[in-house]
């Protein structure tokens, strides 16, 4: 999905990919399970870490308009 959403142009949807990664890694941390990077995840080593979905998430909410995800935004946020 990443790659699709990052060449087209459709943010709304990257913001949503940002955001469900974020949940992702939030739900392995809380059961202990360490993730290996997913194809569309790449880009370091070991994939993104949950800091970097999170600012990539605000950033495009901000930049978009997108704000009816800032209530998942900021529970993210609370989370970590």
């Amino acid at each position: 999905m990443f790659e699709i959403a990052d060449s087209s142009g459709m943010r709304l949807h990257l913001t949503d990919y940002h955001l469900e990664m974020a949940r992702l890694l939030v739900a392995e941390e809380k059961e202990g399970n360490h993730r290996l990077p997913l194809q569309a995840d790449v880009g370091a080593t070991g994939g993104r870490p949950l800091q970097y979905h999170i600012a990539e998430a605000e950033r495009l909410i901000n930049e978009t308009g997108y704000h009816r995800r800032d209530k998942e935004l900021a529970e993210l946020k609370a989370s970590v």
